[in-house]
């Protein structure tokens, strides 16, 4: 009799289980299409969360906004502020980039950069004995093909706009109640976690820690490279300086690329046509100027807050790129972390090593 009421009780858990297992598989497919929105509101969420958290403090100390109404409030402004300072320069950069593709995709149709392409080449081409070497022979050839590619941008970014519009303010709408309902959210995630729950607030703190790390030592080192190269390149009049700044700061945060792919051929081409203190001063700025940026602020600001080698980084943020596409960014390190944080919950068990953190008593007492 046991022996059958055991059984039936494993059947039942294995029953439960592949309900479960069910029930997750069609919620995960329902929900599939919308994750690049999830991941990019969680990540928002976690580098606004500051900004909200001292309004809401604010807030809360006039009597017509406080509870619930001052997380609502903070929570609204801080998502439309969020909106403001990411999608508006977005918005008015991609009109831009795709503005130039597209001039720049006329010139190449009309011959005119061609030509200034054999006028730089064609004096080098002699030197090296290649007297009948000419680019124009090679364009001819696949006009076609290099015109397509050169378009490409401005109808990718047509044809994308509804659906970036739709991931757009699906992210936006998850980070208000993120932001909002943070605190009630965490509490069932807590208590999923198969450890104790001071374990999992520091995994919880790690993570975001490393989101604002490689946020900071990531993004914005990268604007800030695009946008000191893409001067660069203005004030020494070349054309097209905002989709070649714009290349060059989406090239620093892609790992083994970075601005050189763009300011070298840049450089030693105005040099080559004969403007050789433009084209010196591209290779100065880039060598001594965007380059040490590179060098000197990354490893610092991501390998020091996110507590994580910068190898460990590079690979994280190159894997999540090409699993997940750009979102992959964050995605990459968020993941590392998660299993580091859990290694070190598994390491701290074997050690005996309470869930705070903090050693016992009784060590404390031995080691006096």
């Amino acid at each position: 009799m046991a022996g059958n009421e055991r059984f039936g009780s494993e059947y039942r858990k294995i029953g439960l289980t592949l309900v479960v297992v069910v029930l997750g598989v069609l919620a995960f497919g329902m929900i599939r299409q919308f994750v690049p929105a999830l991941l990019w509101a969680t990540t928002v969420s976690i580098l606004s969360f500051p900004l909200y958290d001292r309004m809401r403090r604010s807030f809360d100390r006039a009597a017509f906004l406080k509870g619930d109404r001052s997380e609502t409030v903070a929570a609204l402004l801080a998502t439309l502020i969020t909106a403001l300072i990411f999608c508006i320069p977005f918005i008015v950069i991609g009109i831009g980039i795709a503005t130039q593709a597209s001039s720049l995709a006329q010139e190449v149709q009309n011959g005119q950069f061609v030509k200034q392409i054999d006028k730089a080449v064609q004096p080098l081409a002699e030197r090296a004995g290649m007297r009948d070497f000419e680019v124009s022979h090679w364009f001819q050839e696949n006009r076609e093909q290099i015109t397509q590619s050169l378009r490409k941008p401005a109808t990718e970014f047509a044809r994308g706009a509804g659906t970036t519009l739709l991931t757009l303010v699906i992210a936006l709408l998850t980070q208000f109640f993120m932001l909002r309902d943070g605190k009630r959210l965490r509490e069932p995630a807590l208590e999923l976690l198969p450890f104790a729950r001071e374990r999992g607030e520091r995994m919880f703190d790690r993570i975001a820690e490393t989101v604002r790390a490689v946020f900071v030592g990531t993004v914005l080192v990268a604007v800030l490279q695009g946008f000191v190269i893409g001067l660069a390149y203005y004030f020494t009049g070349v054309p097209n300086a905002l989709l070649l700044g714009v290349i060059s700061a989406i090239l620093c945060i892609i790992p083994l690329l970075g601005a050189p792919v763009v300011y070298l051929p840049v450089g030693l081409y105005l040099i080559a046509t004969g403007k050789t203190n433009e084209g010196l001063i591209i290779l100065v700025v880039g060598f001594a100027i965007v380059s040490q940026i590179d060098n000197a602020l990354k490893p610092f600001l991501i390998g020091g807050r996110a507590n994580l080698h910068p190898m460990a980084i590079f690979f994280a943020i190159l894997g999540g790129i090409s699993v997940v596409g750009p979102i992959g960014l964050m995605a990459g390190p968020i993941l590392l972390t998660a299993l580091l944080a859990i290694q070190d919950v598994i390491r701290e068990r074997l050690q005996g090593v309470p869930p705070d953190g903090k050693p016992a008593m009784a060590d404390v007492a031995h080691a006096s």
